[in-house]
C-alpha cells in the first residue's frame, strides 16, 4: 500500500488560524476556523489509516514469522516477512506449500489492504478538495483586499517551504 504524506501539521494549522486572524481583522475567522478544523480532521483520519496499515501488515508479519515452514526458501521467507503485499507474496510458489490457514491469512491481509487503500484514496480526493478551498479562501481575501490576500499567501507559502521543502505540490496551490 502506497502512504500519502499530508506535510502540514497541526501546529502550522494552528499558527495559520493564528495569522489569517491577525491579518485579517476577524473578518474571515469563521472560515478559516472551518478550514482549520477540517484540515485537523483530514491528518487524523490519514494518521489512523497509517495505523491501519501498519497494525494489519505488523500483525500479519509476526504471524507468517512464526509460522513459516522452515523448507521455504530463504528468499521467498525474506519476502513473505517484508513485502506487506499480499498479491506480490502469492505470485510465489512457496506459497502454494504455506498452510491452508497461512494462505487465508494472507488473502485476508490483501483484502483488508485494499479496502484501507480505498479509504486512503478517499482521503486523497478529500485533501483535494480541502485545497481546492482553502485556495478559494485565499483569492476571496485577495479580491477584498490584495495586499492581505498577498501576504497571506506568501506567508503561508513561506511555511509551506519550511515543513515540506521547495518540492511539496501543496506549494504549487500557493504560486499563482
Amino acid at each position: 500500500m502506497v502512504k500519502l504524506y499530508f506535510p502540514l501539521s497541526i501546529s502550522f494549522s494552528i499558527s495559520t488560524i493564528f495569522f489569517l486572524w491577525g491579518c485579517t481583522n476577524g473578518k474571515w475567522e469563521a472560515e478559516a476556523e472551518l478550514l482549520i478544523d477540517q484540515q485537523m480532521s483530514l491528518e487524523k483520519r490519514y494518521h489512523q489509516l497509517n495505523a491501519s496499515v501498519d497494525s494489519l501488515w505488523d500483525h500479519t508479519t509476526w504471524i507468517l514469522e512464526q509460522n513459516l515452514p522452515a523448507d521455504i526458501p530463504p528468499m521467498d521467507r525474506d519476502i513473505f516477512l517484508k513485502s506487506r503485499n499480499a498479491d506480490h507474496m502469492r505470485m510465489f510458489m512457496s506459497f502454494e506449500k504455506l498452510d491452508p490457514q497461512l494462505q487465508a491469512l494472507i488473502h485476508q491481509a490483501g483484502h483488508k489492504d485494499a479496502y484501507l487503500a480505498s479509504q486512503m484514496k478517499d482521503l486523497f480526493l478529500d485533501r483535494q478538495q480541502f485545497e481546492r478551498r482553502k485556495f478559494v479562501f485565499l483569492k476571496n481575501i485577495e479580491k477584498e483586499s490584495p495586499v492581505a490576500g498577498r501576504n497571506i499567501a506568501d506567508q503561508l507559502k513561506l511555511r509551506l517551504n519550511t515543513q515540506t521543502g521547495e518540492n511539496s505540490s501543496l506549494i504549487n496551490i500557493y504560486n499563482r
